[in-house]
């Protein structure tokens, strides 16, 4: 009886320092986004961006692996957890020498809630009509990925059995594709318009998504999942670009929770309506129906010209 309470005891604390965690990541994320158009030149955001989003895909892929390593060696799950606490503060040690530069922001007479801070952020966001249709493009993006990208695992042991193989070629294919595609992004810096990039990626995800529903070969099925996963860093680094040049400096924080509440949101939503429809449709042609319906939401990129037009940073637009 005692190791039961124990044992729910440390599952309570776990979870309790996990949601604080989370909490503090989500003011985390967009503060340093918001902070990144202040840091680094317009022309050279996109290749931020692009290097940010393979860096990101890195740490996720080696940190459960170190994780491992560690307890493998004997150490408590305690003390792994530690190494979160002194990477933290070794973080928060470099962020001091940081100079950030300050922004005029037109200072309040009165104090706001902060309730009312944010439904002010939601409000800008819905009263610019660019902002809403790179949020709403987004959005799309974030549910309809789900089928390609979240139901891969039981796609696989669908196909073709319960192999570890297989799932772990997959992991290491999806994996491989979001770096190099980061990496790319990076270096190349996408077009002048960066609604053209965020248009071919998008284009790009939804054509080989499709492709992927129609495989019937491992070895395809694998190609096309290394295509696939490319496109995400490029669609997110365009998507962040283009809010981070067209938001007003003060509703940068507001405005740059957005995507975080997008991901973390959209994804769970679209498992509970992709998920129990896997059990009546078969996976690929989720998947094919999906990558059908984002092809439109791309084709409507540059079919709305004025949006499409305003892809163009105000540095570009200078040349």
């Amino acid at each position: 009886m005692m190791s039961s309470n124990g044992t729910t005891s440390e599952l309570i604390a776990i979870s309790v320092i996990s949601v604080i965690r989370s909490l503090g990541s989500g003011v985390q994320t967009p503060a340093v986004n918001a902070m990144i158009p202040q840091l680094v030149p317009e022309e050279h955001l996109m290749r931020f961006n692009g290097i940010n989003s393979s860096l990101q895909s890195i740490v996720q892929f080696i940190v459960p692996i170190v994780a491992a390593a560690i307890l493998g060696f004997g150490n408590k799950i305690n003390q792994v957890l530690l190494i979160d606490v002194f990477t933290a503060i070794i973080a928060i040690v470099l962020l001091i020498f940081i100079k950030i530069p300050k922004h005029d922001i037109p200072k309040q007479t009165e104090k706001v809630s902060f309730f009312a801070d944010m439904v002010s952020g939601i409000k800008y966001c819905f009263s610019d009509k660019f902002i809403r249709k790179v949020l709403f493009t987004y959005g799309a993006f974030m549910l309809l990925c789900v089928p390609s990208g979240f139901l891969i695992g039981l796609l696989i042991e669908r196909t073709f059995g319960k192999g570890y193989i297989y799932l772990s070629i997959i992991e290491m294919i999806g994996f491989l594709g979001m770096v190099l595609g980061g990496l790319i992004i990076g270096v190349f810096g996408g077009f002048k318009n960066r609604n053209k990039t965020f248009f071919l990626a998008i284009l790009s995800y939804a054509i080989f998504s499709i492709i992927l529903g129609l495989v019937t070969q491992a070895w395809q099925f694998f190609i096309f999942m290394f295509f696939t996963n490319f496109s995400i860093p490029i669609i997110q680094a365009s998507a962040m670009t283009m809010l981070q040049e067209h938001v007003a400096p003060q509703m940068l924080g507001r405005v740059l929770s957005l995507p975080i509440i997008i991901y973390t949101g959209f994804i769970p939503l679209g498992m509970m309506i992709f998920g129990p429809m896997a059990d009546v449709i078969s996976i690929n042609n989720l998947i094919i129906i999906a990558g059908i319906i984002l092809l439109f939401f791309a084709l409507a990129i540059p079919y709305s010209k004025q949006f499409y037009k305003q892809g163009i940073s105000k540095s570009n637009e200078s040349e």
